[in-house]
C-alpha cells in the first residue's frame, strides 16, 4: 500500500504500492481488512463507544480479545473469518462496506442483482400452503 498510515482510516481502498497488482488476492485481502477496520471505527464511534468497550461488553462470549482487535484494526494482525463475521453481524454498515468492495471485483454482479430483482418482482407470489 502506498499510504500505510491511512490503513483503516479512510473509507476507500488505498492505492497499491508500486509493482503490486490491484487485482491480486493479497492486495484485495488487505483492502478488505482496511475497509473492515474503517467501517468498524466509524460504527463504534457513531454508537458513542470504543472498540475496547464494545469487545469488553461481549464479556469474552465471542472469543475475541480487545487487544487483538486493536491490532487487527491497525493492520498488524491478519483478520480471520470470525472477525469479519463478528463485526459484520453487529454493524450492518460493516457488512455493506465489505459487500460493496467485493462486488467491485465483478462489475457484472450489479447487472445480475438487478436482473434477479426484476425477476422476483415479476414472479407470482408462492402460496404459503405449499
Amino acid at each position: 500500500m502506498k499510504e500505510r498510515a491511512a490503513f483503516g482510516k479512510v473509507g476507500i481502498p488505498i492505492e497499491p504500492a508500486e509493482g503490486i497488482d490491484p487485482t491480486s488476492p493479497r492486495y484485495r485481502a488487505a483492502m478488505l481488512q482496511h475497509l473492515l477496520a474503517n467501517a468498524v471505527r466509524e460504527a463504534v464511534a457513531i454508537n458513542g463507544t470504543t472498540v475496547h468497550a464494545h469487545i469488553d461488553g461481549a464479556n469474552g462470549r465471542e472469543g475475541l480479545s480487545a487487544d487483538r482487535q486493536q491490532r487487527l484494526l491497525r493492520g498488524e494482525t491478519m483478520a480471520q473469518y470470525a472477525d469479519i463475521a463478528y463485526w459484520a453481524s453487529h454493524f450492518p454498515t460493516v457488512a455493506l462496506a465489505l459487500i460493496r468492495y467485493v462486488k467491485s471485483w465483478h462489475p457484472a454482479l450489479d447487472a445480475l442483482d438487478q436482473s434477479r430483482a426484476r425477476d422476483s418482482q415479476n414472479r407470482p407470489a408462492r402460496s404459503p400452503m405449499r
